[in-house]
């Protein structure tokens, strides 16, 4: 079995290693000092390309896999851990789009997040919060 990077994944992850060096890494101190919230730098990812990576071509998107998106995650990570997280958080929201929505919400959602746009994505119940493997609700089809 063969582990290597194909020659688009190394392209995928230099660009996002140059972007971090760049853009995450020189400001990552003063954010963290300064308890910053970066909003900016939404827009300077999605504007070289490396945001909301996941949603698929006919949206507007990348429709880039799941491992795609780990190898840019790991390299805004290698500049600021706080960062990635903020950068790489709509992947929960496309995962949720591509398993339950339907194609008029996919639209709808996908277009917004091609755009720059943030996602959320929520889970609570009493007694789980959002620890979504502690949910006890579950649904039941009933019918046609």
């Amino acid at each position: 079995m063969n582990f290597s990077l194909t020659a688009d994944q190394k392209l995928i992850q230099g660009l996002a290693r140059q972007f971090s060096a760049r853009e995450i890494l020189p400001h990552a101190v003063e954010c963290d000092r300064n308890v910053r919230y970066p909003v900016e730098l939404q827009t300077m990812t999605l504007e070289a390309g490396l945001l909301n990576l996941a949603v698929p071509t006919q949206f507007g998107g990348s429709g880039l896999g799941c491992f795609e998106v780990c190898l840019v995650a790991e390299q805004f990570a290698w500049g600021c851990t706080g960062a990635a997280s903020m950068l790489t958080l709509n992947s929960i929201v496309i995962d949720a789009l591509l398993c339950g929505a339907n194609a008029e919400q996919q639209r709808e959602y996908f277009g917004r997040l091609v755009k720059g746009e943030f996602g959320a994505y929520c889970a609570t119940e009493p007694g789980a919060g959002s620890d979504v493997a502690g949910t006890k609700t579950r649904a039941t089809k009933r019918g046609a």
